[in-house]
């Protein structure tokens, strides 16, 4: 439990984000998530499947310049969806059923 200074301290840190940034007080209110994490779905499968048509187009064809920009395209990937678990992990607080603020 908090002390009653401590309670006093984030009751207003709760007013100042309520006066400064009324969306993210209430995003952190309500617990929900920031929709960047949803719009990244489509890119992400979008740019897997580049790599692996451009990888099978260099193995088939026996171009390098195809393989290799499949390679670079499951590197993007890779690191996109590192970054999203990344970013998903430091939002698992929002995903509980117990408001933030």
């Amino acid at each position: 439990m908090l002390s009653p200074r401590e309670q006093r301290a984030l009751a207003d840190i709760e007013r100042w984000f309520a006066a400064t940034d009324p969306r993210l007080a209430a995003r952190l209110r309500d617990g929900t998530r920031s929709p960047g994490l949803h719009a990244t779905r489509p890119v992400l499968f979008t740019v897997t499947a580049l790599g692996v048509l451009l990888v099978l187009l260099g193995l088939v064809t026996a171009t390098a310049t195809l393989f290799l920009a499949g390679l670079a395209a499951f590197a993007t990937a890779l690191s996109m969806r590192a970054i999203r678990r990344r970013r998903g992990n430091a939002d698992d607080a929002s995903r509980s059923d117990e408001p933030l603020v």
